[in-house]
């Protein structure tokens, strides 16, 4: 019965991790608590290993460099085991391993990190679960750029993103009651949205219930319509769309001053459209344009945010 420890060191910040099978989670913070979470979700918390975090994916910013972090630790644990799990296995205790943190999170960052394919947009399905994989057209660019306000949803905006999770579902629970649906205490949005009438009974729903149905079901809308334009290699019509996504984050209440300033100065440096990217409350927007344009809206974000900005490209998955 090995006793460990497990020794981790980050490049990017300045305080290690011993783990062992004594650690509370409630005395970790930051990426702590998320290598803790691996370890222990996966059971290695008393197998002994050195290991060292090296990324260039910046942290905080909505990039979703914590579920990057889980993945890539679940995935060293169970090698470390000598086990051999499958993509949804792997998924599936990376997520475990969030909401272990105490983030209510879903299932989409994670499984982008494992199932991408480079040069590709990946359009996900939840109910069941569905992916298809979208190529991005040359003559449409992407701008992602920082606001100046960290977004650290493990630490100061878990309690923000946890309650737009937590109205979402009583949203489908009302809803769910309007349209004559069983009980069911687990219902999401997505269980309900094509259920006959449901778009005209989110008018009778409380304040918060509807702002919070309203946002995610035109989402959905959104999500379907952003795959036929990149098909089509309409940059405009999917900035449109980035701009009306922005809108209803704002009215959901996830944006912040310094984003909507990002983004209009995105836009007004010639970018189709821009909308936050991650959870919200501060980190990255992220913008589509032409690719003379790239150069003009990185100079005017880093002018309005601070930095960093920069053009990106999808990349392949950890699989």
């Amino acid at each position: 019965d090995r006793k460990g420890p497990i020794k981790i060191n980050s490049e990017a910040f300045p305080n290690p991790l011993e783990l062992n099978a004594g650690t509370e989670l409630g005395r970790l913070t930051g990426w702590h608590r998320y290598a803790f979470a691996a370890a222990a979700v996966t059971g290695t918390l008393k197998v002994p290993a050195t290991l060292v975090i090296s990324s260039n994916l910046p942290s905080q910013g909505g990039l979703s460099s914590s579920s990057a972090l889980t993945v890539a630790l679940v995935g060293v644990f169970v090698e470390l085991l000598g086990e051999v799990v499958t993509i949804d296995e792997l998924v599936g205790l990376a997520v475990k391993a969030e909401r272990l943190t105490g983030v209510a999170g879903g299932t989409m960052d994670q499984n982008i990190i494992v199932r991408a394919k480079a040069g590709t947009a990946m359009r996900l399905g939840f109910s069941p679960f569905t992916s298809d994989y979208v190529t991005l057209p040359s003559d449409i660019a992407v701008v992602a750029a920082h606001s100046g306000v960290t977004a650290a949803k493990g630490q100061e905006a878990k309690a923000g993103y946890n309650s737009r999770v937590s109205r979402c579902r009583t949203a489908a629970t009302e809803l769910a009651e309007i349209l004559g649906l069983p009980a069911n205490p687990s219902l999401v949005l997505g269980d309900v949205s094509s259920v006959p009438g449901c778009i005209e009974a989110v008018a009778e729903l409380t304040p918060e219930s509807r702002k919070c149905a309203e946002h995610v079901l035109s989402e959905a809308v959104r999500v379907d319509q952003a795959a036929t334009a990149i098909r089509a290699s309409d940059g405009p019509e999917l900035g449109r769309l980035l701009d009306e996504s922005h809108a209803s984050l704002v009215r959901f209440g996830v944006s912040v001053p310094r984003l909507d300033a990002v983004v209009a100065s995105m836009k007004s440096a010639g970018a189709y459209g821009a909308r936050l990217t991650g959870a919200g409350f501060g980190g990255y927007a992220i913008s589509v344009c032409s690719p003379n344009k790239v150069d003009a809206i990185v100079a005017r974000a880093i002018e309005t945010g601070g930095g960093p900005a920069m053009r990106v490209w999808p990349s392949g998955g950890s699989s």
